[in-house]
Order: structure tokens, then C-alpha cells, then sequence
């Protein structure tokens, strides 16, 4: 049973990243028929990865331990359903996929934090974006300003349902977006927003076009509010 759709267009970032980059009409208006009628319960996946990858970022990507040791505590863990044992499965695979990619990942100079559960949302055209990065980057740049980055990570196992790269530009370059009204008196840096597909084992970063790809982000929402508009007048 769906939950009432909410008045006012509102989509989160993984989803605006491929309503970007979707080219057919008929998939543009399920996404948004889907952000309108979200299910009344959502069982979070996935969960149990973040402390380790947290504990990891934190020591400066120097000790694999607290990631090592919760992949064999999660293989080995008494699963009470078979979600539970595909949710300890799937967890797993995406920390050893982490490992991976993560010398990928800037480390010298930069202090990791983890991000806020219900951090402010993101208005672009009417439509409100949750955002919601999962960790945030502060470093120095060599001038000696203080600036910041963001981290957003993709637990997405299968293809069908994966971003596309240039989704993953988006929603990179959509978290920059983000950190200019909530960087705490630091400066963005588009060389330090990221969108992490770990099953893809991808790693990208806002594009250096940035102002275009927003421009191309405000497009994208001023229709969404349209159809989210169309389905609320149709009854849909």
C-alpha cells in the first residue's frame, strides 16, 4: 500500500540523476509516478555498510581492518530470513567492491565526515531534491582556503537499475550544488564532488562543466514539477 503522494514535486538525488539522463517519455513520467506514490515501508539495505567504510575514511584509507573484519562478520552471520542473509550477502560484496575502488578516493590532507541523516533538501525549480551526501570531504587547497567536497555512494547491485556515468555526473555535480548553501563558510570544489557506484566499482566526479550540467538540472526539474503537476490534476 503507497503512502498519500505529497503536494509538492519532490524526488531523491539517485532518481534525478537518471530522470537527467532518461530519453524516453514513458520512463520519465514512472519515475515520477513512483516519487509520487512511494511505499508505506522502506526496508534500508545495505546499512551495516556504512560504519566500517566511516571508520576507514576516517583513519585516512590506512587501516582495512574495520572493513575486513565486518565482511567476515557479516559472511559468517546468522541470517533470521532470506532477506536478512541477501541484505548480509550483498553488504559484504559492496565493502570488498569499496576496497577496490578506494585508493580512488582523495585521502592526503582531506578529514572525512559522515553526513547528516535528514541534512536540508535542495529546491531547483519548485522541486525538492534529497539530497542527503554520505560523507563530507574538508581539506586546504595550496592557496590556504578552506574548502569542501561530498561523497554520495550507490548500493546498486543490478545493471538494470544502475546509473548510467553520466547519471553519476549529475548527482555529483548536484551534491556541488548542494554544498554552496550548506559548505559552513568553506568553498565548494567540483574536483572533490563524487558519485561512487560500488558494484561498478565507478568512481566519478563533477564534470568541469558544472554550470552547464545544472543548467541542464533545472530543465530536467521544471518538467518533472510539470508532469508531477499533470499526474496530481489526473488523479494518478
Amino acid at each position: 500500500m503507497a503512502q498519500a503522494a505529497p503536494r509538492n514535486p519532490r524526488i531523491s538525488l539517485n532518481k534525478l540523476g537518471e530522470y537527467c539522463t532518461t530519453a524516453t517519455a514513458v520512463r520519465r513520467r514512472a519515475i515520477v509516478r513512483d516519487q509520487r506514490n512511494p511505499p508505506d515501508v522502506v526496508v534500508a539495505r545495505y546499512t551495516k555498510a556504512m560504519d566500517p567504510i566511516e571508520q576507514f575514511l576516517v583513519s585516512g584509507g590506512e587501516d582495512t581492518t574495520p572493513i575486513d573484519r565486518a565482511i567476515v562478520r557479516l559472511r559468517n552471520s546468522t541470517p533470521t530470513s532470506s532477506w536478512s542473509l541477501d541484505d548480509a550477502n550483498n553488504t559484504a560484496d559492496a565493502l570488498r567492491h569499496f576496497l577496490a575502488v578506494a585508493d580512488q578516493l582523495p585521502m592526503d590532507g582531506v578529514t572525512w565526515v559522515r553526513g547528516e541523516n535528514s541534512p536540508s533538501p535542495l529546491q531547483i525549480a519548485g522541486v525538492r531534491i534529497s539530497v542527503r551526501p554520505d560523507f563530507i570531504l574538508r581539506f586546504t587547497s595550496r592557496t590556504g582556503e578552506q574548502r569542501v567536497g561530498a561523497l554520495k555512494l550507490h548500493f546498486i547491485k543490478g545493471d538494470a537499475q544502475a546509473l548510467s556515468e553520466q547519471g553519476q555526473e549529475f548527482v555529483a555535480a548536484i551534491c556541488h550544488r548542494w554544498l554552496l548553501d550548506n559548505s559552513q563558510n568553506r568553498v565548494p570544489d567540483k574536483s572533490h564532488c563524487f558519485s561512487l557506484d560500488l558494484f561498478r566499482e565507478r568512481l566519478v566526479r563533477a564534470p568541469n562543466a558544472v554550470v552547464r550540467t545544472m543548467n541542464i538540472v533545472e530543465a530536467s526539474c521544471a518538467e518533472y514539477a510539470t508532469a508531477w503537476a499533470a499526474q496530481a490534476n489526473a488523479g494518478s
